[in-house]
C-alpha cells in the first residue's frame, strides 16, 4: 500500500495545486473586496 502511495499523492497534489491556485487568487480578491466592503 506504501508502494502506490507516492504516486498517487503526487497526481492528487498536482491536481490539488493546479484547482487552488486559480481559487487562492479568487480569495484573495475576495478577502481584499470584503475588506473594502467592510471598511467603506
Amino acid at each position: 500500500m506504501k508502494h502506490t502511495q507516492p504516486t498517487r499523492t503526487a497526481s492528487f497534489r498536482a491536481l490539488t495545486t493546479s484547482v487552488a491556485l486559480p481559487w487562492g487568487e479568487g480569495l484573495i480578491l475576495l478577502t481584499v473586496a470584503a475588506i473594502l466592503l467592510i471598511g467603506g
